[in-house]
């Protein structure tokens, strides 16, 4: 749930953040349009988040991209986002978070940057095209960092219903409803007790 939170704060604008979620305070200092860094000091814990889709260009585009390879062509720049927040604690465990385009994001960068020392990916509806490119997506199965938070109602993500072998531990899934919006939105994690 706290993860979704955290998640969920990445798609405010950075001034309509809240400052605590549980025992995350968030470093303000870091953060930009897509991502959120939370800290817990007295677990030495780094959790950094990536947003979905928001009705931007560049978004959109990065959404076209995937429908074609797999790829959003904005890898480079979130592996050196991540690659900034693992330098500036150094001495902290580091996991991440993202949903739809931002999940697919973190699964394209941490499958072809094995350098991030991230002990934990939470993916919440990972956007992916079943028709392409599903190497990497097929990797991440197999790597125990990866978690998945999937709904089978879900058309963005169901690509992983089939990738995901059935004893695959970290695998949670959400009741699926008759809204295919509810089914793929990063509040049914939240909502969750």
């Amino acid at each position: 749930q706290e993860y979704a939170q955290i998640v969920q704060q990445s798609y405010k604008e950075k001034d309509n953040r809240t400052a605590e979620i549980g025992d995350w305070v968030r470093d303000s200092s870091i953060g930009d349009d897509k991502f959120t860094v939370w800290v817990d000091r007295d677990d030495d814990r780094v959790h950094v988040a990536l947003r979905g889709t928001k009705a931007t260009t560049a978004d959109i585009g990065s959404d076209m991209h995937i429908l074609m390879n797999n790829k959003s062509g904005n890898e480079q720049e979130i592996y050196e986002y991540l690659e900034r927040v693992q330098e500036k604690y150094p001495e902290y465990v580091l996991d991440a978070s993202a949903h739809s385009l931002g999940a697919n994001q973190l699964l394209e960068v941490f499958e072809n940057h094995k350098d991030l020392d991230y002990d934990r990916i939470n993916l919440f509806a990972p956007g992916t095209n079943p028709m392409w490119g599903l190497d990497d997506s097929k990797d991440a199965v197999k790597d125990d960092r990866f978690y998945f938070y999937l709904n089978s109602g879900d058309a963005v993500s169901n690509t992983f219903v089939s990738l995901l072998p059935s004893e695959r531990e970290h695998v949670y899934w959400a009741k699926p409803s008759h809204n295919p919006l509810t089914n793929h939105g990063i509040q049914q994690w939240v909502d969750t007790v």
